[in-house]
């Protein structure tokens, strides 16, 4: 028989609107970020589509957890959830060694202590569990609880408004585009180049894309020792189509993970410059 830690009801109850909070603040500060930075993308698969998708999870997890609705089918997916969080963090911390999950936005959050938050999580629905009562349903009658009601209908609502805006622009890129007045953005925003020895030189292509109708003239890019963005350069991108571009990267500084942007310079009244970034890691020479 498997043990079992029980609590009185109330003190459950809180645990739990602190959890469904926690995915709550978790998907707005996801929003936010892909509103507001060009280069946020899912830290394991370097996709803002992907992250778009976590949020939208998120929120529509948290609002059923604050709902309390089909408790047992609530148990299931909450721990399923944070299974696949928790592997994610294993990921980031132990073998891509990134020093952020990507959990809250752009807050740096370490991978250990996020991979140590989501088994904390699945011990507490394994194991704790109400005095009277598989999972728990607020009462929306209060005050308390028609705030939380608020709270959660509000983080669907906004994963319901950031849906349609994809869908109606075609996309997640044409979508967070339009929301921050983009003009020009580089695809992907974060490319992975990989392992390299110090010293190496490798070339990787991006794509520049115009959202606008009119064309726009790229005059050229970063240029440096360690990362070039001019090759193909200058060239005019037509209203909404694209321009793919290589960028040239140099293995230099010190062995271990590495992030570096780069610079488009665009003449454009509105937008001066698209940005993007790249990481790797640098291997030991010995």
């Amino acid at each position: 028989m498997r043990m079992r830690i029980h609590l009185p009801e109330g003190i459950y109850r809180a645990a739990v609107i602190v959890l469904s909070l926690f995915l709550l603040t978790a998907a707005l500060l996801k929003a936010w970020a892909l509103v507001t930075d060009p280069l946020v993308a899912d830290p394991v698969f370097g996709s803002p589509t992907v992250l778009a998708l976590v949020m939208l999870v998120e929120s529509g997890v948290g609002f059923w957890l604050l709902w309390g609705g089909w408790p047992r089918l609530a148990r299931i997916v909450v721990s399923l959830l944070f299974l696949v969080f928790a592997g994610a963090s294993l990921y980031l911390a132990a073998f891509a060694k990134t020093s952020t999950c990507g959990c809250l936005g752009n807050i740096p959050v370490s991978p250990w202590l996020a991979f140590g938050f989501d088994v904390a999580v699945l011990l507490f629905l394994h194991l704790v569990m109400p005095n009277n009562q598989v999972f728990y349903q607020i009462n929306l009658d209060g005050l308390f609880g028609r705030a939380l009601a608020l709270v959660g209908g509000t983080g669907v609502l906004l994963a319901f408004c950031f849906t349609i805006l994809t869908l109606l622009n075609g996309s997640v890129y044409e979508g967070l585009a339009r929301l921050r007045g983009e003009k020009v953005s580089v695809r992907p925003p974060v490319t992975d180049v990989g392992e390299g020895m110090l010293g190496e030189n490798r070339a990787f292509t991006v794509t520049l894309y115009n959202h606008g109708h009119s064309p726009i003239r790229v005059s050229g890019g970063t240029s440096n020792c360690s990362c070039v963005a001019i090759r193909n350069l200058p060239a005019i991108i037509p209203g909404h189509q694209e321009l793919p571009v290589e960028v040239g990267v140099s293995y230099t500084g010190r062995e271990g993970a590495f992030e570096k942007g780069f610079l488009f310079y665009l003449e454009d009244e509105s937008q001066s410059y698209a940005v993007g970034r790249l990481k790797g890691r640098i291997l030991s020479t010995e």
